[in-house]
């Protein structure tokens, strides 16, 4: 397969990653997209590790089963690992590390201030972190195939 119709692929694997992240983030009625529920309980969370100290506590205590847990502390950080990955398989290009920092914060922060903004959730810092979190594990994953495929030993292991 020729570069330019793996590029091709590239950009449609990450323009439905990117439709698949707007639906989770910002209309699945699963986590009180659109139902009223999430307008309630509108807030701001700034305490780091708050969140994920009650979900954890709750699983413990029975009170939510671990695929709640799973799926929102978790899911957090999983849903961002493909994002680094699919826009290096989009566009051939891979962020450097100030890059890297910079969006890794600026993504996450506009996703949770448009959920507080139009009432779809919770303005939360652990959020940012866990989103934070996926985007650097998706950097390095693309910064060590690359360093596989060129033979070279710019890997994070340096």
């Amino acid at each position: 397969m020729n570069k330019a119709r793996k590029r091709t692929i590239g950009k449609i694997l990450f323009l439905l990653y990117l439709f698949l992240l707007a639906y989770l983030l910002f209309f699945n009625a699963d986590y009180g997209r659109f139902s009223g529920e999430a307008i309630q309980y509108s807030k701001i969370n700034l305490d780091i590790g708050r969140t994920v100290s009650r979900y954890y506590s709750a699983m413990q205590a029975g009170d939510i089963s671990f695929w709640v847990f799973f799926s929102n502390i978790i899911g957090n950080i999983l849903i961002f690992i493909p994002f680094c990955p699919l826009f290096y398989l989009a566009t051939g290009r891979c962020f450097k590390y100030v890059s890297i920092v910079f969006i890794n914060t600026l993504i996450p922060f506009a996703v949770e201030f448009t959920q507080y903004k139009y009432g779809l959730g919770v303005f939360d810092i652990d959020d940012i972190v866990l989103n934070g979190i996926g985007f650097f594990i998706g950097w390095v994953l693309v910064v060590n195939a690359r360093a596989l495929k060129n033979g070279t030993d710019k890997s994070l292991k340096n």
